[in-house]
């Protein structure tokens, strides 16, 4: 199971409900909208290294201050621990001034008024939220931006909300083609649930809407979904 690091803290991830093989390894797939990321060429060569200010080797109070935001900078957008090696050739300056405004920077970081504290891992060095402020970045990580779902995932749901309890061979039969990459784009955003198991062989899983699916869509329960016949008059 994997994990996700919020500051000091650790965060897993949530399992996953079992899924009865939607990976679909037979029959016509459809894609869930997510384009692949281009191959880049290998024989292009690497963009140039942009400029960057110069810091004189005897640093001003004024260049201190500009290079502790830079070495700020750095830090806060790494995913991972920078040695002072490593910043100082980013910077373009010596070692030594980098190690001395490293100490300042972590000293700075212990006062209230800071938000990140900055640690150091072996060589390197690397920024960290402070514990008191977990609790906002967990309720953060809950609020999870909706994605838009693509019209072959909107006419699974459609189905699964109009024909619940339903199973995943009368959805198939429905739209004609396997729907198991759309049941777990759908079961991932929560809009839908496996509800219990069908009483025929196999017992395969039955699946429904959820409350989810209820407060994404404005409605108070089921019975507020427009008709099968409204649609056919056009007046949906």
């Amino acid at each position: 199971m994997g994990s996700e690091t919020l500051g000091s803290q650790t965060l897993e991830s949530r399992d996953r409900p079992e899924v009865e093989d939607l990976a679909g390894n037979q029959g016509r797939q459809e894609p869930l909208g997510v384009p692949e990321s281009p191959e880049l060429d290998a024989s292009e060569p690497p963009p140039p290294m942009p400029e960057v200010p110069h810091f004189s080797s005897e640093l001003g109070q004024e260049e201190r201050v500009a290079l502790k935001r830079v070495l700020m900078a750095m830090l806060f957008a790494s995913t991972e621990p920078l040695s002072a090696s490593r910043l100082s050739e980013a910077a373009g300056i010596s070692v030594a001034p980098i190690k001395e405004l490293l100490q300042e920077l972590r000293e700075d970081s212990l006062k209230p008024e800071a938000v990140f504290e900055l640690k150091k891992h072996g060589d390197g060095w690397r920024l960290y939220t402070k514990e008191e402020f977990y609790p906002y970045l967990v309720r953060l990580r809950s609020l999870k931006k909706v994605e838009r779902l693509t019209p072959a995932a909107l006419e699974t749901l459609a189905i699964i909300a109009y024909r619940q309890p339903v199973i995943r061979a009368e959805i198939e039969a429905i739209r004609g083609v396997k729907v198991g990459p759309m049941l777990r784009a759908l079961l991932d955003r929560k809009l839908v649930s496996i509800v219990g198991r069908a009483p025929v062989p196999g017992a395969p899983f039955q699946y429904g809407t959820t409350k989810t699916f209820l407060e994404r869509f404005g409605l108070q329960s089921l019975e507020e979904l427009p008709s099968l016949a409204e649609f056919q008059q056009g007046r949906i």
